[in-house]
């Protein structure tokens, strides 16, 4: 009986949810965004305050201070649209409530895999070259560039070596010196040849990064016309062959 009267009452409440749906479904609508935005947050909060440890205050306050002007150019702009102050105010509303924590929460969890990843790196010894290698071949391009930032270059002889962000790069993977010299390296983990896309990328972006340098690194080869335009542009290439050097260094180092 008691089954039978929950079964009608789950009914009844649905039945309503849809006449409330057909007669105001704006309403209803804007109930259920905010539900979402409400639930949104405090889960983006609670998140964020788990990774608390790998807070970077720079680099958050520096995509803070972009997502803020991005948001008030939006209000700006739907204010003169519409002339109406909640439909101008709405983004702002949910950059503070949703947008930030997310992306806070997002940019903490990354620095933490990238540190994990790092980790494994360091500690892993690999007993023999093709061993390496194939596991260079499987990697993420991240993975193929922790490997160098922790492994491979310090052992061709390159300091202050660092990554750089992991969007808007600049066609730019990582920046080191080596003999005084500032250098721009991307990082290319492909299973095919790396095209004469790459070099145009790491031209642009030795000259944003102001790099007296370009190098790209790749676990494969490249394509006669990226070979042609690196050697115009003075781009110094490493293939599939100086990453085996490169092992080579590496276990001897190991023993």
């Amino acid at each position: 009986m008691k089954n039978k009267n929950f079964g009608c009452a789950t009914i009844i409440a649905w039945l309503f949810i849809f006449g409330l749906i057909i007669e105001y479904p704006i309403q209803v609508l804007e109930i259920l965004s905010l539900c979402v935005i409400v639930v949104v947050s405090y889960w983006a909060n609670k998140k964020k305050h788990e990774y608390v440890e790998y807070k970077d205050v720079k680099k958050e306050t520096n995509l803070k201070l972009k997502i803020k002007v991005a948001i008030i150019t939006i209000s700006i702009s739907l204010h003169i649209i519409f002339n109406n102050f909640w439909v101008s105010i709405t983004p702002i509303i949910l950059a503070i409530t949703s947008v930030l924590p997310i992306v806070t929460y997002l940019s903490r969890k990354n620095k933490a895999r990238t540190k994990i990843i790092i980790e494994k790196i360091k500690q892993e010894q690999y007993e023999n070259i093709e061993n390496l290698l194939d596991k260079i071949d499987y990697m993420t391009g991240q993975e193929f560039e922790n490997l160098l930032i922790e492994k491979l270059l310090p052992l061709e002889g390159y300091t202050n070596i660092n990554g750089t962000a992991y969007t808007g790069d600049y066609g730019v993977d990582i920046v080191a010196e080596k003999n005084d010299i500032k250098c721009a390296i991307q990082c290319k983990r492909f299973n095919n040849k790396v095209s004469i896309h790459a070099i145009q990328e790491i031209v642009a972006g030795k000259k944003h990064y102001r790099c007296e340098k370009a190098l790209v690194i790749t676990n494969n080869y490249y394509t006669k016309n990226a070979k042609e335009l690196a050697f115009d542009n003075k781009v110094e290439l490493l293939d599939r062959d100086d990453i085996i050097s490169m092992i080579k260094k590496l276990k001897d180092t190991n023993q």
